[in-house]
Formats: C-alpha cells, sequence, structure tokens
C-alpha cells in the first residue's frame, strides 16, 4: 500500500489576475471575509505529484482563536477543485495558517502576505497522519471550566470541571495552546441603544509539540496555585478578624506597630475571672474550608500566657456534622518565637474539654480559626500567620 503524504504550494502574484497564476481552474471562493490586495491560489498535491482533488482548506488568520466571535475575522472554509487547487481572488496583507485536511491526513502552514510580493512564492506543506494531545488547565477558583483553542486554526474544545481537556486529531508541528474565558452579551443603555460586548480573558497559553501518530500527555497550562498562603500579616489592620467571651470575659483587639517586629502585628488582651471563661480572636471563613491536606500553620507570637490554636465548626442545624473543635495549647515566650502546629499536634479525641472532637472529626468541613487567650488577666501578640497544604483562595 503506498502512503499518501500531501505537499501544498501557496502561489502570490501581488495585484495580479488570477488567470495569470497559471493553475489550471477557474473555481473561485464564495462568501470569502477577506477583502483585498493580493490574489492567492493554493495548489495541493501528494508528495508523487497527483493532485489532491476535493480536500478542505481552511485559512485562518494567525491570531485567530476557535470558541470567540469570527464574524470581523479573516477565513476561508473551501476545497480544492479536481486540479488540487484553491484560487481566493482578494487577500488582505497580513499573517495567516493555512490548513489541508481530510479524513485522515492533516498538516498547516503559516505564512504572510505583504505588499512587496510580486513573484512566485511556493510553500510546500507536509500533511500526513495527525497526532494527539491530552492535558489540563489549571483553573482559575470558582470557575468550572474554560475553552481551549488552537491559535490560528480551528480546533476548540471545552475542559471539565477538574480543567482536563483532549484534542484526538492535530496535525504535527510547534502549535500555540490557548486556555480562556469568552463572553458574549448585549445591553441597553439609558437612553435605549443597544451595544455589544465582548471580552476574551487568557487563562494561560503554552507550546505544544504535535507529532504525525504520536499522543502528548500530561500537558498543562497556567500556573497551579501553590498550597501554601499568607493568611494574615496584619499590615492592613485587623479587619475581618472578631472577637468572642463567655459572659463574664472581656477582650480587645486591635493592630499595633511594635519595636521588637517589623511592620504591624495583631494585640489581642482580655480578663477571665474564672477558670470556666474564655476570650478568644477568630477569623469565620465564608464557607467552610476542607483542611484534609493541611500540613501546618505556622505564625510568630509572644505574649504572657499560653495560646490556644483552634479549627472550629459552628454547625447549622441544616447540617450533618457535630459543632466542636481540634485545638493545641501552647505556652508563649516573653520574646517573638516562631511557633509551627501540625495536625499530629491536635489534641486527641479522647480529651473532650472544650468540645474537643479531634481533628479528623473537623478537618473537612472547618468554618472558624481561633486563637484563645489564657486565664485570668492575659494578652499575646501574634503576626505572619501562614498555612501549608492549603490555597489562599480557600480562605475567605
Amino acid at each position: 500500500m503506498r502512503k499518501r503524504v500531501w505537499n501544498i504550494g501557496v502561489t502570490v502574484m501581488c495585484g495580479a489576475a488570477l488567470y495569470m497564476v497559471g493553475c489550471g481552474s477557474n473555481s473561485d471562493v464564495a462568501g470569502s471575509s477577506l477583502e483585498t490586495e493580493n490574489s492567492v491560489a493554493f495548489s495541493v498535491h501528494f508528495a508523487d505529484g497527483t493532485p489532491a482533488a476535493r480536500t478542505k482548506v481552511l485559512v485562518r488568520s494567525a491570531s485567530y482563536l476557535a470558541g470567540t466571535n469570527t464574524s470581523t475575522d479573516t477565513f476561508v472554509d473551501a476545497e480544492t477543485d479536481e486540479n488540487g487547487v484553491l484560487k481566493i481572488k482578494t487577500m488582505n496583507v497580513g499573517f495567516y495558517v493555512v490548513e489541508a485536511r481530510n479524513d485522515s491526513l492533516k498538516g498547516f502552514k503559516k505564512i504572510e502576505i505583504t505588499e512587496a510580493d510580486t513573484g512566485l512564492i511556493e510553500m510546500p506543506l507536509r500533511i500526513q497522519k495527525p497526532g494527539a494531545l491530552n492535558g489540563k488547565v489549571n483553573l482559575p477558583d470558582g470557575t468550572a471550566g474554560v475553552t481551549v483553542s488552537v491559535r490560528g486554526l480551528d480546533y476548540s474544545v471545552q475542559t471539565d470541571t477538574s480543567g482536563s481537556f483532549s484534542f484526538e486529531s492535530l496535525p504535527e508541528g510547534k502549535l500555540e495552546v490557548v486556555a480562556f474565558l469568552y463572553s458574549d452579551s448585549t445591553y441597553k443603555d439609558e437612553n435605549g441603544w443597544e451595544s455589544h460586548v465582548e471580552n476574551t480573558r487568557i487563562i494561560g497559553s503554552k507550546s505544544a509539540d504535535i507529532k504525525s501518530k504520536k499522543t502528548v500527555d500530561s500537558f498543562e497550562i497556567g500556573e497551579p496555585e501553590p498550597f501554601y498562603a499568607l493568611f494574615a500579616d496584619f499590615e492592613s489592620g485587623v479587619r475581618g478578624w472578631h472577637t468572642g467571651v463567655s459572659q463574664y470575659a472581656e477582650a480587645k483587639l486591635e493592630s499595633e506597630q511594635v519595636n521588637d517586629r517589623e511592620g504591624w502585628v495583631a494585640h489581642f488582651s482580655s480578663v477571665n475571672d474564672s477558670a470556666l471563661n474564655w476570650a478568644l480572636m477568630g477569623f469565620a471563613f465564608e464557607d467552610s474550608v476542607d483542611f484534609s491536606n493541611l500540613d501546618s500553620v505556622v505564625f510568630w507570637a509572644k505574649g504572657t500566657d499560653h495560646i490556644s490554636v483552634s479549627f472550629d465548626v459552628n454547625a447549622d442545624s441544616t447540617e450533618d456534622v457535630e459543632t466542636g473543635k481540634s485545638w493545641t495549647h501552647l505556652e508563649l515566650d516573653s520574646v517573638w518565637t516562631r511557633y509551627c502546629v501540625t495536625p499530629a499536634d491536635m489534641i486527641d479525641s479522647s480529651d473532650t474539654n472544650g468540645d474537643n472532637l479531634g481533628w479528623d472529626a473537623v478537618k473537612t468541613h472547618v468554618t472558624h480559626f481561633s486563637l484563645f487567650s489564657g486565664p485570668g488577666t492575659s494578652e499575646f501578640w501574634i503576626d505572619d500567620i501562614e498555612f501549608f497544604g492549603v490555597k489562599k483562595s480557600k480562605l475567605k
């Protein structure tokens, strides 16, 4: 069986009538969006010289992104005639991508049409069995999926909710693969005038080296969000934090600039007149947070007594979870000290003091992060709270 490979020759005559190109065909492209300067003929043939008749040829602007509004973009979708020739009467100067394809063979070529083109330009294009691409887009937080397209070619797919996507058939060559969000809307202003708004938000792009009959796997677009968060540095004050006290306790929370620490820190002070009283500074998350992958929480602190680090669950009656916490207690030094707390440091569930449920019971649905002060008159200063193993976007 003979292996059939195509070559495309691109012939350009600036300002010349098409019959002067000598392509041996009178067919024209109908419905082209191209307007103007040069006449172009694409001659498609197999490597053995026989014409590739009735072969689909697509011409796109080099900046084209499938999946966006193409009404103003440069494009041609047509077939060669019985002699393997496609004629385009008028074509603007600029950069284009030309692709030829049938059910089993594909290939593309990037070309430039310039005002200086006055001679015959031959651009051979090898067309062969396609390749494939499997990849993943690191989706922005809150994004259910995006569009993935090949720049300059008419290939476009949607990712699933995890960001995974697949192109089963792509021409060989270096392709720019682009992930984006596209919106297209029409609205009326106060005068009733209608306006059309399009927006393309590029998530990321990456070059893919596609090989014939090969599959590229583990292709990743966009930087993954690190599993690390500088949760609070208090440089903008203690906004978002709150105090909580029992019936007979008092507490105060404010930001301060201190001599022994650069920038701003949080200062918490409290008065408890009984060992049964409590006081805390806390942060309530917008939604419950899964801390299953937490490696550690690290912070700098100093104080007069001890501090309790607590991951709390405040459940309402509609939730099938138990209200309680997982916590541990640390003795504070009078000078700034770096503290590191891991899940293994949390108190075992056998100790139910303070509604302790243990780490495994709360880790998947934490609603609050809290720091409890010690008994009696107590105060502590805290700075640069960091979480390792949790994405910043989850800690809102």
